[in-house]
């Protein structure tokens, strides 16, 4: 049976897989992360502290990003967490 009849097979080929560079977020979203700490508030040091401490956990975790959401958001998110 070929991998046509195999729905396992079709799932993981239906699948898109996320390759994403961490430069390329970095660069891309940075600023937005940046304009977003401090409309929650922050004062320029503690944005710039929080955005970095952000940035570490998109590092440590892009590989684990699925793709159910748009990079932005998902950056978006885990500065909301810290």
């Amino acid at each position: 049976m070929g991998s046509s009849g195999n729905p396992l097979a079709s799932a993981q080929s239906a699948r898109q897989v996320c390759v994403l560079d961490f430069d390329t977020v970095y660069e891309t979203h940075v600023d937005f992360a940046w304009r977003a700490a401090r409309r929650m508030g922050l004062g320029a040091a503690d944005a710039e502290d929080v955005v970095q401490e952000a940035f570490v956990v998109v590092h440590r975790r892009l590989a684990e990003f699925e793709g159910r959401a748009d990079i932005k958001t998902w950056v978006f998110k885990i500065l909301l967490h810290l």
